[in-house]
């Protein structure tokens, strides 16, 4: 089994679909392929409706959600003023430094 992992935050929701459903898409096995999905809070439900809408049923992929403010509480992101690229301002960049705590939760899906 190959494990992918992906997070985004609202602004990128459409992009993570496209992304999940182009690994299975163009996996010779997409029955090995097994997509791990962390979004913010509030996108976590829509999140799963639209990967089922979007995936085949023998696709597989968990989404899990991600607070900042659980795994890190004292942690600020400051933004440049002049910066242009406010992706990189998103707590989802963080996820990685957590994945075995975000990982490890109960699969709800």
């Amino acid at each position: 089994l190959v494990h992918v992992i992906i997070s985004g935050d609202h602004r990128q929701a459409l992009g993570i679909v496209a992304s999940v459903r182009s690994i299975f898409q163009a996996s010779k096995n997409p029955n090995r392929i097994f997509v791990h999905v962390i979004v913010e809070p509030f996108l976590n439900e829509k999140m799963k409706k639209t990967l089922k809408c979007a995936l085949k049923e023998n696709e597989k992929f968990q989404v899990y959600s991600f607070d900042l403010k659980t795994y890190a509480p004292e942690l600020q992101i400051r933004i440049p003023e002049r910066e242009n690229k406010l992706y990189l301002s998103s707590e989802l960049n963080f996820a990685r430094f957590y994945l075995r705590a975000i990982l490890s939760k109960k699969r709800t899906n």
